[in-house]
């Protein structure tokens, strides 16, 4: 194997390394170039990311990039001096093209132990949840709402399979509603993966929903309480890059004006109202009967 590697950064939570490892071509580098890519963590307590955000143990990611194809697990540390400028660069590089704006899928190679639930593998169509009922305290919708949102979806949609994918989703378990609580940080991405749709409130799902142009709602409050830096316009550039000329997604709270500034429409998830949800959830399950 060759000594030379492409090397890339992640930190923070499952979003930031899902959009990172994702940012470059590195299967097309490995198998044209035959230039492996190492995968170097930050951790959270060097990050600067909140307690409560909810980020991964460094094991987990080390768990998941083992599982890519073309990638090797550096450890949890910051990558050598001037390697994460060159990756930069080369994202740079790509932008210049139409094509290159757009997220790179990775291969994963999925193992016995990822297998996805046999009542998602069962239903003719899956709607994926991801309610964000804990952590982050600006993405926090309250659970009375989530379930008024559900009775509405079930009783218009009663073919449909519907998932709640958060650890703390618990309270909304009921008739017709499975909680995915207790799934592995592959397991989860593989349900998302193959999903008809996916509702979110600016989670890590939305990347790979876009790996696999899977239509999707993408909630996005207000979230300075939480980071005074997340203006819209940073939350645009930054956790959307990638996704920008994506056509699957649809944006609430959000309104891009052109690549890098936005504003935030509803302010904090207070003013969001189930009936503001409703009505998008069903033109988005409208639209995957002409699938």
């Amino acid at each position: 194997m060759s000594g030379i590697f492409l090397n890339i950064q992640t930190w923070g939570g499952l979003g930031d390394v899902l959009r990172e490892i994702s940012l470059l071509p590195m299967d097309a580098i490995h198998d044209k170039l035959g230039l492996p890519t190492r995968i170097w963590h930050l951790p959270a307590s060097q990050a600067r990311v909140r307690p409560d955000a909810g980020c991964p143990p460094c094991a987990e990611i080390a768990n998941l990039t083992e599982r890519l194809r073309c990638a090797i697990w550096a450890g949890e540390a910051m990558a050598p001096r001037g390697t994460r400028e060159i990756a930069r660069t080369l994202r740079m590089g790509l932008e210049l093209f139409p094509d290159g704006r757009r997220l790179f899928p990775p291969d994963f190679s999925w193992r016995t132990e990822d297998a996805l639930p046999s009542n998602f593998l069962s239903a003719q169509k899956n709607l994926v949840l991801q309610t964000h009922l804990a952590g982050l305290p600006g993405k926090r919708w309250p659970v009375e709402k989530w379930r008024a949102v559900i009775t509405e979806i079930r009783r218009r949609r009663e073919d449909l399979g519907i998932h709640i994918l958060d650890p703390a989703g618990s309270s909304l378990a009921d008739d017709g509603v499975t909680v995915q609580d207790r799934l592995s940080i592959p397991q989860a991405l593989r349900l998302v993966s193959q999903a008809d749709a996916v509702v979110s409130l600016d989670s890590w799902s939305k990347y790979v929903s876009a790996w696999n142009h899977i239509p999707q709602i993408v909630i996005v409050p207000d979230q300075t309480s939480d980071y005074a830096q997340l203006t819209a316009s940073t939350v645009w550039r930054h956790s959307f890059r990638g996704l920008q000329h994506a056509r699957e997604i649809e944006l609430i709270g959000l309104k891009p004006a052109g690549n890098k500034a936005a504003s935030y429409t509803f302010g904090s998830l207070d003013r969001l109202q189930p009936a503001d949800l409703l009505p998008r959830i069903e033109s988005l399950l409208r639209n995957l009967r002409k699938r």
